[in-house]
């Protein structure tokens, strides 16, 4: 259960977008999913109106949150309060404000005690692979429902009229494969074909479940008190964001090494270093700060729990520890441990290696972390550890 939904995180900003005036016997319904994918023509549809703008360009029109209410047809006393969420590659805003956006609103609104009824994410059938933006959305929507959500998520397919039948069924199949893992953790698959019925029948796929109890990205910005770069969804991003810094840097390189070369050569070079200071920039957004690192990688990443706050005892938040993390493996009650922190380039690993010459009877080797912020030697009468982050 949670401990506390009292949420000031950080992240929020004054112009950001809020649930106002939600019930108790509302269901509300997120929709996610890339730009252009059809989440607009969606809720406009089962709506019934043009309730929220639609693009037909490569320009997106939803940058903000935005709801859309409408009666509930089985209990005219509730509501569906459908959410429009911006897609990431976002034409005016970068992937990490969006997700920034997206993660505010749900911790605000968890924090406000709204309950969401399940999340529908979209994904455009036309396209013949998961690759680039769509498997960067889907990454980080995965990680921000986590598996317990997932019993609640409906992956929906439109423009399915745009393309053959037999291509359609060949693409569906596709994406099973690819979804398998939220489809086994209990996930739905379904048909948008831009019909009210279709919209209604993915509706009701959700109506018929348990409210959420909370999202993952929910349970660690409100619950655990991590901030949004600690979170699955932040570090799935930086992940992503870093591998299309390399794949420009690769375009740099092929571009400058080959023979053709004139103002369009050039004009590209330029796009894609603008490109890359631009990934860079959000990427330095999305750092988990050093002080909190070097909490983490003491053990000091816990909170006092209401719980035990009466004992006196401290709870580590096993989930703030990432796979990789190195920890001290075998340490003696005996070990002297010494940690060497600074800068880059400061020359904690000279100091580390240099300082104990006079000390012939013990061992020592640096424990690096990966970034280069913290040497920490373990002198021991026996051994050596050493261990990279």
């Amino acid at each position: 259960m949670p401990i506390s939904k009292i949420w000031k995180g950080s992240e929020q900003k004054l112009s950001d977008t809020v649930l106002q005036d939600a019930r108790s016997t509302d269901i509300v319904i997120p929709v996610m999913g890339p730009t252009g994918v059809g989440k607009s023509t969606f809720i406009n549809t089962a709506a019934g109106g043009d309730l929220t703008e639609v693009g037909h360009s490569l320009k997106s029109c939803t940058a903000a949150l935005t709801r859309v209410i409408v009666p509930y047809p089985y209990d005219r006393s509730r509501r569906i309060v459908f959410v429009d969420t911006p897609g990431f590659d976002d034409t005016y805003e970068d992937d990490t404000e969006i997700l920034r956006r997206i993660s505010v609103w749900l911790a605000r609104s968890y924090s406000d005690k709204v309950k969401l009824a399940g999340i529908i994410y979209l994904h455009e059938i036309t396209q013949p692979r998961m690759k680039g933006t769509a498997r960067r959305n889907f990454d980080v929507f995965d990680k921000l429902c986590g598996v317990k959500a997932a019993q609640n998520v409906i992956l929906g397919t439109t423009k399915r009229a745009n393309v053959k039948p037999d291509v359609a069924a060949g693409r569906e199949q596709q994406l099973r494969d690819f979804w398998k893992d939220m489809i086994q953790q209990g996930s739905l698959m379904a048909q948008f074909d831009g019909t009210s019925e279709s919209a209604w029948k993915i509706v009701n796929a959700i109506t018929d479940k348990q409210l959420l109890e909370c999202l993952h990205i929910q349970n660690e910005l409100v619950d655990l008190g991590k901030i949004l770069p600690e979170t699955a969804a932040g570090s799935i991003l930086r992940g992503s964001l870093k591998d299309l810094v390399a794949a420009h840097k690769k375009t740099i390189t092929e571009l400058r090494g080959g023979k053709e070369g004139g103002d369009d050569v050039q004009a590209r070079l330029k796009d894609t270093e603008d490109q890359i200071r631009t990934l860079l920039v959000q990427i330095q957004a999305l750092k988990v700060p050093i002080g909190r690192r070097i909490l983490a990688f003491f053990g000091l990443g816990h909170l006092w729990f209401p719980s035990n706050r009466d004992s006196g005892t401290l709870s580590m938040k096993v989930s703030e520890q990432w796979p990789g993390d190195t920890v001290l493996q075998g340490a003696r009650a005996t070990d002297i441990v010494i940690p060497v922190i600074g800068t880059t380039g400061v020359g904690k690993s000279t100091v580390s290696t240099s300082s104990v010459d006079d000390l012939p009877l013990w061992e020592v080797k640096p424990l690096v972390i990966s970034d280069a912020v913290t040497d920490c030697i373990r002198i021991s009468d026996s051994d050596t550890e050493s261990a990279v982050t």
